[in-house]
């Protein structure tokens, strides 16, 4: 970490992937979804950040003296060697004739693909007992719909605190003064005349006896961590 991230202020970009013993417990748990195997941040992250955490940087300060390309604005060239072996972009580049790519393409393509879900499910078996390994897909127009996918989700996940909050979520303060914050069981909201899991209003959630948010989109229930939905 500290050639990853040598002073608080230095800008980076790590995908890390969890650690094959995690990933067999989430395979095991429902192959089709193999647990999410990757997330992104431009921070230190701790080692049980996602899962037992290996990091592969974007950029490598100072471990290299080759002056590295500085697409990303990460500060001096110099001193923000690539991640990349030498023998990577070529490898792929390779594959696409003709048709330009960058680290920096590569590094997003790598991010889209290990979210795929067809990704994790056909090298299930792999996944179980060795890190991801990246394969080639048939085309550059394949290839750059990764890149596109994984930018738009490094987008997401290492600046989600700056994604504007769902517009049409109401919160309703049930009574007067300062409200109390504290929970002791949240539960769904009621639909009037039926009963069981079918009375269950999952657009409203009641927080505690003073705040109650309304209007919460259905398609959050399909919201999954660790097997597990809201």
């Amino acid at each position: 970490m500290p050639s990853i991230f040598p002073m608080n202020t230095t800008d980076n970009l790590v995908i890390c992937s969890s650690g094959v013993d995690n990933l067999v417990i989430c395979i095991n748990q429902n192959a089709k979804d193999a647990g999410q195997i990757a997330l992104m941040t431009d921070h230190i992250a701790d080692l049980h950040f996602n899962g037992d955490t290996q990091c592969f940087p974007r950029w490598l300060p100072g471990e290299q003296s080759k002056a590295a390309e500085d697409t990303l604005d990460f500060g001096e060239p110099s001193e923000m060697p690539s991640g990349f072996s030498q023998e990577a972009l070529p490898h792929f580049q390779a594959a696409y004739p003709g048709k330009p790519i960058t680290e920096d393409d590569l590094f997003y393509y790598i991010y889209g693909i290990l979210h795929s879900e067809d990704y994790r499910t056909r090298y299930a078996n792999n996944l179980m007992k060795e890190l991801p390994r990246i394969p080639r897909v048939a085309t550059y127009e394949q290839f750059m719909a990764f890149v596109e996918a994984g930018q738009e989700l490094a987008r997401l996940h290492v600046h989600f605190e700056d994604v504007a909050p769902y517009a049409g979520v109401k919160i309703e303060y049930t009574k007067v003064g300062q409200p109390s914050y504290r929970v002791t069981q949240m539960k769904w909201g009621k639909i009037k005349g039926k009963t069981g899991n079918a009375a269950k209003d999952k657009t409203t959630l009641i927080y505690n006896d003073w705040i109650t948010v309304k209007n919460i989109p259905l398609e959050a229930q399909e919201y999954v961590v660790i097997n597990k939905g809201i």
